[in-house]
């Protein structure tokens, strides 16, 4: 699969998103949390009449209290909702 260099950014910073927090899954709020760093996410978003600010801290606060953490060496695990987002993805 062919990605654009942006969606591949965001995936990029979605992962290391996801490390530097020492979580032990790589989830779709990862992704929508990243993108929410880069123009076309934040259009979106915007554009959808959502808040920025407001969606960021609801997503961190997911973050605190749903995803585990693991120790600093170890790297995320492709959660079963990241990976079915990834596959729908590819067949549109």
């Amino acid at each position: 699969m062919e990605i654009n260099s942006e969606l591949n950014d965001i995936l990029m910073a979605a992962f290391n998103e996801a490390k530097q927090r020492n979580h032990e899954y790589l989830t779709p709020e990862h992704i929508v949390y990243a993108s929410l760093y880069f123009n076309s996410g934040e259009e979106i978003i915007k554009g959808s009449g959502g808040d920025i600010e407001n969606l960021k801290k609801k997503i961190e606060q997911f973050f605190t209290d749903k995803i585990p953490q693991v120790s600093n060496d170890s790297e995320p695990i492709q959660s079963v909702s990241f990976k079915n987002v990834m596959e729908r993805a590819i067949w549109h």
